[in-house]
């Protein structure tokens, strides 16, 4: 992924753990966030786990975090 190592957004959906993502902007973050949403549903429905409705948490975080 292009950008500086200590640069990005990170996302993630705390009602659907291990759901998180990585982009270089927040844009980004959030497409590739759909790809493992997609994929926790699809096993909760082939399980037949109830798949949680209404999010748990919202959130938004800015973190700079420097390049170690």
């Amino acid at each position: 992924m292009a950008g500086a190592p200590n640069k990005g957004y990170g996302a993630w959906a705390p009602h659907l753990p291990g759901c998180i993502a990585r982009g270089d902007t927040p844009d980004a973050a959030d497409t590739q966030m759909r790809e493992p949403i997609t994929f926790h549903l699809e096993g909760l429905r082939e399980d037949g786990l109830e798949i949680p409705l209404t999010p748990s948490t919202a959130a938004t975080a800015v973190v700079d975090v420097p390049a170690a």
